[in-house]
């Protein structure tokens, strides 16, 4: 914990305070609600630190002579807000989770969290049961309290239950991405997906689960066997690879394992050419674990799992541009250090070596177009997408990869993101990217 003891406390209460503006929302539409973020953002970028804020900064903060997180929370309802749309109670319910849950968590974990998590020493067991029992709380109260009629209380609770353990998780794992972007963005999305599951529908489970279940079972021993992953990413692109199969049938697995192929063979590439040259931005260089796997492709399985629920096109072109991103920026990254060549990173255009952070090089866009075209002229060939759709997750894989450059370039660099964390959020804007041609 910090040296400044009283200081953790106080910035939680502080954080905890302006949920309960989320309440507002339902009054304020979605005009308003912009207004609101928007406000909140001016707020504490040129008011609370002439009222003191910098007393609430943590010691690293203050060496940096930067507090980026009291920054990154109306960056994060601002940026779900626009994704949403009209959708308020996903915000209502994301934010009740970023001010209650994340609060309860720290605070809790400071009182009682003597036995540390196995993964990370930094966090409790107790302050992640607090963040999901104030997470579950306030987002179901506040998910009933923007649209009262909209779903059942049942609905809401089991949606709000999901996304509170999904939120823990995220708020619990040792990577570089500041809790109030990841547990709203990705506590939001998980309880997205889980109103739009309990709300849609049962999912058909009368697939072809024999030769489905082995085809998954040849996947994971193929991926383990070839060093690709380790044991525990193995069985975690297992567990993905079910919801997939559960959610969009054995085309949607075979699209999943075009994927797995493609980067496997990239990778396999650039070993093969650049023995010795790592990879600064850490995707690669031996077996993939847990973090990398859900990275690239939890997005892509929970839109996976909602095709089944929906049977909509959403859905579908969501699962179908996480995926076309992932496969875009690992086929990309890989092809561009093994091939070399000029490197400029994207924020700026210096020369840089490949494979660091934010780095592009025309072999490396080249390969991240081709891939992405290839993902989705597998798509279109598996009967998955028509022409239409399949461009569209083309563009939405394309952008997706660019977006995560860019994030390299920018607050990877600078050690705020971690590659994770990058690949998780690029992924996520080329599901929604992709699900906007529906609308």
């Amino acid at each position: 914990m910090p040296a400044r003891s009283g200081v953790e406390p106080a910035r939680k209460w502080l954080h905890l305070a302006p949920g309960l503006l989320a309440f507002a929302l339902p009054f304020l539409g979605f005009t308003g609600t912009l207004v609101l973020c928007a406000a909140l953002l001016g707020f504490n970028l040129w008011i609370l630190p002439r009222l003191g804020g910098s007393r609430l900064w943590r010691p690293a903060e203050l060496a940096d002579g930067e507090a980026w997180g009291i920054l990154f929370y109306p960056i994060a309802l601002l940026v779900l807000a626009l994704a949403a749309g009209d959708r308020l109670e996903v915000l209502a319910g994301a934010w009740g989770m970023l001010a209650f849950g994340d609060a309860a968590a720290t605070l809790v974990g400071l009182r009682w969290g003597r036995w540390p998590l196995p993964w990370n020493a930094g966090k409790s067991w107790v302050g992640s049961l607090a963040f999901i029992a104030a997470s579950w709380a306030s987002a179901s109260v506040l998910v009933l309290w923007t649209v009262p009629e909209r779903y059942s209380e049942v609905q809401v609770l089991s949606a709000a239950a999901s996304a509170a353990l999904v939120g823990a998780v995220v708020e619990s794992l040792p990577w570089k991405m500041d809790d109030n972007l990841s547990v709203t963005i990705l506590g939001g999305a998980a309880l997205f997906t889980g109103l739009e599951a309990v709300s849609g529908g049962s999912f058909n489970l009368a697939l072809d689960a024999v030769w489905g279940g082995l085809a998954i079972a040849v996947l994971a021993a193929t991926a383990s066997l070839s060093g690709a992953l380790d044991r525990a990413g193995t069985a975690t692109g297992a567990l993905l690879a079910l919801a997939v199969l559960l959610g969009g049938g054995w085309r949607a697995l075979l699209l999943l394992a075009f994927f797995v192929a493609a980067g496997t063979t990239a990778s396999r590439l650039r070993g093969r050419l650049r023995r010795g040259v790592g990879d600064q931005g850490g995707d690669a260089g031996g077996a993939r674990g847990v973090r990398n796997v859900l990275a690239n492709g939890a997005i892509a399985a929970a839109c996976g799992l909602m095709i089944g629920s929906q049977g909509s096109d959403w859905a579908l072109l969501a699962f179908g541009g996480a995926l076309a991103t992932a496969t875009a920026d690992t086929v990309g990254g890989e092809v561009g250090q093994a091939l070399g060549g000029p490197t400029r990173r994207l924020s700026d255009g210096r020369q840089v070596q490949p494979g660091t952070d934010g780095g592009v090089s025309w072999a490396g866009s080249s390969a991240t177009l081709a891939a992405a075209a290839l993902f989705a002229g597998a798509g279109l060939g598996l009967g998955l997408f028509d022409v239409r759709t399949a461009a569209v997750v083309a563009v939405a894989g394309t952008f997706g990869a660019m977006f995560d450059s860019l994030l390299g370039a920018t607050f990877e660099r600078r050690g705020l993101f971690d590659n994770e964390a990058v690949n998780c959020l690029s992924t996520l804007t080329g599901a929604w990217l992709a699900a906007q041609a529906t609308l």
